[in-house]
């Protein structure tokens, strides 16, 4: 009775973890498919950088690559996205959260800022920080919202930084701060 009941659990097991399996891969393929409707991308040999389809190019400024920005605003800063290559004065290291948490202080700017941070690992290689930052802005309900991940070789002689970065207002809807911030989460090295 017990061998039929252990058989039994261990089938059930099997096509529940083959469908999980299944409805993983299906989301996953919708996700890249959207993913090619919704982002323009820019490939390097270096690294793969994506940025709403809807956004224009404008002028890169200090260390960033690339700047896009949101053609439908008036604001400069108000909703644009960027790629900024910098160089540590030595290399990196694996990444790891004291690590990342310690680097995120750099952008606390009041004890009011809420700060997210994570590991970031790229799809392809490369290893850093995603850092969130909800800044309230003065005088008014709203906040400021930065989206960063930083990444980098660990194990090489290249101590460049790469990040993608965005800003956004609070007030920006919530279709647009979600491709904003997937167009961050998505950007790897390669």
């Amino acid at each position: 009775m017990n061998k039929k009941l252990i058989t039994i659990a261990v089938v059930i097991f099997v096509v529940i973890a083959g469908f999980i399996v299944f409805i993983n891969s299906s989301l996953d393929k919708q996700i890249r498919e959207d993913a090619q409707t919704t982002f323009g991308t820019v490939s390097t040999d270096k690294y793969t950088f994506y940025y709403p389809s809807s956004y224009v190019s404008a002028t890169p400024e200090n260390n960033e690559v690339f700047f896009y920005k949101n053609p439908n605003t008036r604001a400069a800063d108000s909703e644009g996205i960027l790629l900024a290559i910098q160089t540590a004065s030595e290399g990196l290291g694996v990444a790891n959260y004291e690590a990342c948490e310690r680097f995120s202080k750099n952008f606390q700017q009041s004890s009011e800022d809420k700060i997210t941070v994570r590991v970031a690992i790229g799809q392809e290689v490369g290893e850093g920080c995603e850092i969130t930052v909800e800044t309230p802005v003065t005088g008014t309900s709203d906040r400021v919202i930065t989206v960063a991940k930083y990444l980098w070789y660990p194990s090489s002689a290249d101590n460049s930084i790469y990040s993608a970065r965005t800003m956004y207002f609070g007030v920006a809807s919530a279709d647009q701060a979600d491709i904003l911030r997937t167009s961050v989460l998505q950007f790897t090295l390669k």
